[in-house]
């Protein structure tokens, strides 16, 4: 029934009803019959173009259907009731009434596909099969997977152990430091200690973060949580820096750069940097590195290495870290040894 239609039945309806009497209740029937159709009838005109999709009950089309309906409804008695004071708003409001119908058909249309296509993951992936209408928190135990790092866990927290330690003279005594003084008269003013290996005061980090580093993202990430996981947060500092770490650092969690912070005497200070071979050019790798390695020596803090490329791929200048490691799946807890062995400005890396 069409608006102009309806306006026309109700003011019938309002020169038949007699004042002073109650309204004919089969009148209010019919009307709403006429009104508002059966929902049974809407339920098996509607709902049959979209029994033919598969995996979609009836039972969820048929309470949206019944919703549209009803929006619908409301909506064209409102435009019959405005037709009687503008004669051509019926017309407008038929077109409007029709292209809307349409228009929520293929949005609930549509909707329906689209949860559909939605509720049937990847079974290999580990997800679970919902059912239609789920909620989305059945997806809250699903991870993704992650991206294979370089070395596995535990040889990381072998390595960084190794690596973080310092020699510190706090050893059982040393006797044949004592009677080299005594054979040589030197009075002993301080008992000599052997040397033992000991966790430093502070173990700063400072990782490369230009864009030649980008390929070694993931082993970044693996260091940085490693390290502040076993060597404790309070005694790790973690900063990027760009080409030269004399320029500025900035600190994990940090916005602003800032001027490095070099730490206390017998520390230790870990780069992560390929020392510009990634960019495919050697030149002001001197001019940054070499005076950073003397006022690390001038502050008396022990200096590691880790490059990402193979030694022999090394400028001049990293054999001249106290300790020079390749980060590649060669590297070991026996390799680190030796290297440190070797001493500063004596070689290291692949002994």
């Amino acid at each position: 029934m069409d608006s102009g239609t309806l306006a026309d039945l109700i003011r019938a309806v309002a020169l038949l009803q007699p004042e002073g009497r109650g309204t004919d209740q089969t009148l209010i029937r019919s009307l709403r019959r006429m009104i508002a159709p059966d929902r049974s009838a809407a339920r098996s005109h509607d709902a049959a173009p979209l029994r033919g999709l598969p995996g979609i009950g009836t039972t969820i089309q048929v309470d949206r259907i019944d919703r549209s309906a009803q929006r619908r409804t409301s909506r064209v008695g409102a435009q019959g009731i405005t037709a009687e004071s503008d004669p051509g708003g019926s017309e407008r409001g038929k077109e409007r009434s029709a292209a809307v119908d349409r228009m929520v058909a293929v949005r609930s249309l549509l909707q329906l596909i689209t949860e559909r296509a939605d509720l049937e993951p990847d079974q290999q992936l580990g997800a679970p099969t919902v059912t239609p209408g789920a909620s989305a928190a059945v997806y809250r135990g699903v991870t993704s997977i992650p991206v294979a790092a370089l070395f596995p866990a535990s040889r990381v927290r072998a390595i960084l152990r190794e690596m973080s330690t310092v020699p510190a003279a706090a050893g059982e005594p040393d006797l044949h430091g004592v009677v080299k003084q005594i054979a040589s008269g030197e009075p002993i003013r301080v008992l000599p200690r052997r040397l033992v290996s000991a966790l430093p005061h502070a173990i700063h980090w400072l990782f490369e973060a230009g864009p030649s580093m980008l390929p070694f993202a993931r082993d970044k990430q693996q260091l940085a949580f490693t390290a502040a996981r076993l060597l404790g947060e309070d005694r790790t500092r973690i900063g990027d820096f760009i080409a030269d770490p004399r320029k500025g650092v900035r600190q994990r969690g940090q916005v602003r750069w800032t001027e490095l912070r070099w730490p206390a005497r017998c520390s230790a200070l870990v780069v992560v940097s390929d020392l510009g071979i990634g960019e495919g050019s050697d030149e002001g790798i001197t001019s940054v590195w070499w005076p950073f390695l003397d006022e690390a020596v001038r502050r008396g803090v022990n200096t590691v290495l880790l490059n990402p490329y193979a030694q022999d791929r090394w400028p001049q200048v990293a054999t001249d870290f106290d300790v020079s490691l390749t980060w590649d799946t060669g590297t070991g807890v026996q390799k680190l040894r030796r290297s440190k062995r070797m001493g500063r400005r004596a070689g290291g890396g692949d002994v």
